[in-house]
């Protein structure tokens, strides 16, 4: 792996330089639902945690076409937050991991695409704890109530 300087990130600045640990990264197609049999090459940037507006966030982005990216037209990107319920236990009561594979099918069939994961961001920031609490709502009161509720 190597460091990237994020210096011109606009979420770095002088006192908050943001520096992301780069590696090559193989992804298995069936592990997201794909159809293809080779190896989907990527290159995946990882953020330190940095403090986000009293968050404790991580950046992290999958790239495919890496070195040819720069200046392509095209780009499938999606900017995904962390989702513990959805991600890796697949609750019926979240679609996010639904959503991700989705991506991740997309991009497989793509030339370029970027998947951009937050880490930090449970519940639109509102943690996971809150976003359990929500979960207590009957399912018959509106989505608003689930909000309201975080």
């Amino acid at each position: 792996g190597s460091f990237y300087d994020a210096s011109s990130c606009p979420c770095s600045g002088p006192d908050n330089p943001i520096v992301f640990s780069v590696t090559s990264l193989p992804i298995e197609p069936s592990s997201f639902g794909g159809i293809g049999t080779s190896v989907m090459e990527t290159t995946c940037y990882a953020s330190e945690y940095f403090d986000e507006g009293g968050l404790k966030v991580q950046i992290t982005a999958l790239v495919k076409g890496n070195h040819r990216i720069k200046g392509a037209e095209n780009v499938v990107v999606r900017i995904h937050s962390e989702c513990l319920t959805g991600d890796v236990f697949y609750s019926k009561k979240c679609d996010c991991g639904e959503q991700k594979h989705k991506f991740m099918q997309l991009m497989e069939k793509e030339k370029f695409g970027i998947l951009v994961y937050i880490n930090g961001q449970e519940s639109r920031g509102a943690g996971l704890f809150n976003k359990i609490k929500a979960y207590k709502i009957p399912d018959t009161e509106s989505s608003k109530n689930h909000i309201d509720a975080m």
